[in-house]
């Protein structure tokens, strides 16, 4: 065991999304709640001389406009910095939202929300979110659009298109997971419920 939470943890509760690692072997993650508005964190774990690790809160959400309720892992890019997603939370409160965490010189991490979800749009942003080379996000909603949920782009100046809003038909509904990317700059995904039998599908 690297680390056990508890309820008055200040490192957060309830982790759910998987662990990313860096270079030099720091582990990375995310909370649903805890921190110290009970809203969730970002979190880093370093490995320390005798074997013990040592957990540090990059950022506890506030339970507000900067988002609530990390459920998803982060992702680095080339520069250090990390992103993910809160299911809740947001300029909509419920919405969830994208967020980038950067390093500061001298130490410790600055928030930004990329994008707030309105609903219209996207809502509860429950999966990772994916890179691709010229620095744009993609992901899913489980909500919003037209009810079903979306697969969305957040370009590098932080603004959203919805490519897809699901019908939970034939193209299906509910996206859960995350999209990945290919070198062609296709999408690939899941829902879980639409489709010819209502029981989810696989998309391009």
């Amino acid at each position: 065991v690297l680390h056990s939470f508890d309820s008055n943890d200040p490192a957060g509760r309830g982790p759910l999304g998987s662990l990313i690692l860096d270079a030099a072997g720091n582990l990375y993650g995310t909370t649903q709640g805890g921190g110290v508005s009970s809203g969730g964190t970002v979190f880093e774990l370093t490995p320390k001389t005798g074997g013990d690790w040592g957990a540090t809160v990059l950022h506890s959400f506030g339970a507000g406009k900067d988002g609530k309720g990390a459920t998803a892992p982060v992702l680095f890019d080339p520069a250090g910095n990390l992103y993910g997603t809160t299911y809740a939370g947001g300029a909509a409160k419920f919405g969830g939202t994208v967020f980038e965490l950067m390093p500061k010189e001298g130490g410790g991490w600055t928030e930004t929300v990329l994008h707030s979800f309105t609903t219209a749009d996207g809502a509860v942003p429950n999966s990772a979110v994916s890179r691709d080379a010229a620095g744009n996000l993609y992901g899913t909603t489980e909500y919003g659009g037209w009810d079903w949920g979306v697969v969305y782009k957040v370009d590098t100046a932080g603004g959203l298109t919805v490519l897809h809003s699901f019908s939970n038909g034939a193209d299906g509904g509910y996206p859960y997971g995350g999209v990945t990317p290919d070198a062609a700059g296709n999408l690939y995904g899941t829902t879980n419920s639409g489709g010819a039998g209502y029981a989810g599908i696989v998309y391009k």
